[in-house]
């Protein structure tokens, strides 16, 4: 990952996603983290939970397989309860209908804050955690209100003293994170589960939950630049093998890619230990 020639290894990864038309209804951002080294374990959360990681999102799962929005419920709602348990910690923000473009980038900014510093109480971060890379879904749009403010803001919540006490926090961005990193594959199902249980007056009863507050708008701060994930070439007629890839090694699939025969899916499933992991990433095609 890098920006302006400075290069970065990220030890933790964040993945920010959103449910909610932004017209109308609730809208819900939702930061999942978890260390490199812990995301095996969220995988197999994933997996345990036939959430299918890599192969299907909150919304393809639906479309492509003969779940219904009950059973994806149920099994969003078991994921969370799981993720208790875990060194895995989230922060959900509900906004009301129609949030401004600032609004929604001080709710992301401040789920990726309460995400790292909700690991302080549980254990899971600890001061000087290391480098941490927070990764929003979808292609930047570098003239776009939302991130111009959503740099903004992130520099005002994970200012400075933040960054030296607790964790430097680098924003980048990737389309279809939500299909390649399973901090984003959890924070899309979490944020959709949130925004029908509020839409349906039904509390989701959980410390991690916010509803917005305007006073988390920053309008001082200078931006912090934008990250670039590393590419690769994908592998040739090997589209959900190469998320996994991409999601192992660290990297994303560029917007316009030059396939290759190469693949190193093997070797790298090779490495992992975790038995339910390594049948499901071979099951994959």
């Amino acid at each position: 990952m890098d920006s302006e020639g400075e290069s970065v290894n990220a030890d933790n990864v964040i993945g920010i996603d959103e449910s909610g038309d932004s017209g109308s209804g609730y809208y819900v951002t939702v930061a999942t983290r978890c260390s490199r080294e812990a995301d095996i374990d969220l995988v197999r959360n994933l997996i345990e939970n036939e959430l299918q990681p890599f192969k299907h999102k909150s919304s393809s799962i639906i479309r492509y397989s003969s779940l219904t929005p009950e059973g994806r419920a149920e099994r969003a709602s078991a994921l969370l309860e799981d993720l208790r348990d875990t060194e895995i910690t989230w922060a959900a923000i509900v906004s009301q209908s129609n949030p401004s473009k600032e609004e929604q980038a001080a709710a992301a900014a401040m789920a990726i804050k309460k995400s790292i510093t909700h690991g302080l109480s549980t254990g899971a971060v600890s001061h000087g955690c290391g480098e941490t890379v927070a990764v929003h879904d979808g292609v930047r749009d570098t003239y776009s209100d939302y991130s111009k403010d959503l740099r903004k803001q992130l520099s005002g919540c994970c200012d400075s003293s933040f960054q030296r006490s607790i964790c430097p926090v680098y924003l980048t961005y990737l389309q279809e994170a939500d299909l390649t990193y399973p901090q984003s594959t959890a924070a899309d199902y979490i944020a959709g589960y949130i925004r029908e249980k509020y839409a349906d007056n039904e509390a989701v009863a959980h410390d991690w939950i916010y509803e917005f507050d305007q006073s988390w708008i920053d309008p001082g701060p200078q931006a912090d630049p934008v990250y670039r994930l590393e590419e690769f070439s994908p592998v040739r007629e090997a589209e959900v093998r190469s998320r996994v890839i991409a999601w192992l090694t660290g990297r994303g699939i560029p917007r316009e890619p030059q396939p290759t025969g190469r693949d190193p899916y093997q070797n790298l499933i090779d490495e992992i230990e975790n038995e339910i992991v390594y049948e499901y990433l071979m099951s994959l095609e």
